[in-house]
């Protein structure tokens, strides 16, 4: 998101040292998370780190390279990885992998194999003749209900390990959708609560001093999904790690009812949970519907268990070929599911990737690599020849294709006449400046008549096609 926004950060050279002479580029360049760069991530993602690169090449008055940065890339989960990391940073790229395989499996210098069992345990559970839903709805009662059969074991010791306890009393609910995280967080505060208080009521029967655990269920779930604000976002990962189960958290109220607040009981998740989060309270996971590739699978299913014995419960339809197939070779697959792992597509010089791309990749170049177009009065001493070294360097990452190579040069040169002649025609000074003639336009400022190329990303995660809607009103 960082790299999306130097169209529109006039200082963004200073990162790079690109407009000063005396000074040297960063050298290295460490990308982690190599595994999520793919799909339309990974192809946009391939295309704009051709002007990273270009950022971090220092070159000498002959045109010689004086600097140029080296990437490490780590991930625990890939396949294919030689033509994925010449698609992301060029077909020039030397690939080696480390650390190097040893002269035994078992010892190789840098790892050994672990002699300790995994802290991770899966659990199959594969339904017929009830729907998907109704089925999660009863998974999720009966894990809910299991914390009062820990609760009631621990309160029968002398020394109540209420910090044991708060390991388990968080459940990650994990979804391949939007769509099916909105079906169960309507469902929250009507279903489940019910589902759970029933259950809890048959095996404990009514005992006012249990209610803690499914009255008002429905104030204590958090969503971490793409639809959610990344400044909230970021509150809610730190309620969760701060906020704990300790013997305080229980209340009672004057009939002598418990309650518990200040703490969080159900997390709905999306991919979004799959890396970065590294949270010890996570130690129940349920993964509805198998993930649609193992790297997501393996990846998501790792947030349990870092640190203390957790438990991934995988709920898989009968009506699915991939998750009877998965359930039917539940046991060897978990037990090798590394290997399965599917080779990443990416395709960053394609028609789409260019039209999402382009105006991007050309602000980006020209405020960042040519003195004196950084400031944001600079847009009206643009120059065609600006742009060479921009084309010479696509041409020699992306010429395997002739027939895109053209479609690039006719849409460079699009581009370029457009700048040129919003500059000489319609008094255009400002890269970006609300009131003015402008050369850019944030995705929520885009009309229906904008030109589409001047539409420029300030994330990278901005790939889906948006559609407009006007409202008339009766007349």
């Amino acid at each position: 998101d960082k790299f999306a926004m130097l169209a529109w950060k006039e200082e963004g050279h200073r990162f790079f040292n690109s407009l000063e002479k005396d000074k040297l580029p960063p050298d290295l360049i460490i990308q982690d998370e190599l595994h999520l760069l793919s799909g339309p991530l990974g192809s946009i993602t391939g295309l704009f780190e051709s002007v990273i690169d270009m950022l971090c090449t220092k070159k000498d008055e002959n045109g010689n390279i004086i600097k140029k940065a080296k990437i490490i890339s780590s991930t625990a989960t890939t396949r294919n990885t030689n033509k994925q990391i010449k698609a992301l940073y060029g077909q020039d790229k030397t690939v080696n992998i480390f650390p190097p395989s040893g002269l035994s499996y078992k010892d190789s210098f840098f790892a050994r194999i672990s002699e300790q069992k995994s802290k991770r345990r899966y659990i199959g559970f594969m339904p017929t003749g009830k729907t998907s839903i109704d089925t999660q709805l009863q998974i999720l009662a009966n894990l809910f209900v299991a914390r009062v059969e820990v609760y009631k074991a621990l309160i029968n010791k002398d020394d109540k390990d209420f910090e044991t306890f708060d390991k388990y009393w968080t459940l990650v609910s994990y979804y391949n959708s939007l769509k099916d995280v909105g079906k169960i967080h309507n469902k929250v505060g009507d279903e489940i609560s019910n589902f759970t208080s029933t259950l809890q009521i048959r095996l404990f029967g009514e005992q006012p001093n249990l209610k803690f655990n499914y009255l008002g269920l429905y104030n204590r779930d958090v969503e971490l999904t793409s639809r959610i604000e990344s400044s909230k976002i970021k509150q809610t990962l730190k309620e969760l790690e701060e906020k704990t189960f300790t013997k305080e958290t229980i209340k009672r109220n004057e009939n002598g009812v418990t309650y518990v607040s200040d703490v969080i009981d159900f997390v709905l998740a999306t991919n979004m949970i799959s890396v970065g989060i590294d949270i010890d309270r996570f130690n129940v996971m349920l993964i509805n519907g198998q993930p649609r590739n193992i790297a997501e699978y393996i990846q998501a299913s790792s947030r349990v268990g870092r640190k203390y014995k957790g438990l991934v419960v995988d709920l898989l339809d009968a009506n699915r070929a991939r998750d009877k197939s998965h359930f039917e070779h539940f046991i060897p697959f978990h037990q090798a599911f590394y290997k399965s792992v599917e080779p990443i597509s990416i395709t960053p010089f394609t028609e789409n990737t260019i039209s999402k791309m382009l105006a991007s990749l050309i602000v980006t170049f020209v405020r960042h690599k040519i003195p004196g177009m950084a400031p944001n009065d600079a847009a009206q001493y643009f120059q065609p020849n600006f742009l060479n070294e921009l084309k010479d360097e696509v041409e020699k990452r992306f010429n395997s294709n002739p027939r895109l190579y053209k479609y690039f040069e006719t849409e460079l040169k699009y581009l370029s006449d457009d700048w040129e002649n919003k500059v000489k025609n319609f008094g255009l000074k400002y890269y970006y400046k609300k009131g003015q003639v402008c050369l850019l336009k944030k995705p929520d400022e885009k009309e229906l008549s904008s030109n589409k190329h001047w539409t420029i990303m300030q994330s990278m995660r901005e790939i889906d096609t948006n559609s407009f809607i006007r409202i008339d009103l009766p007349k």
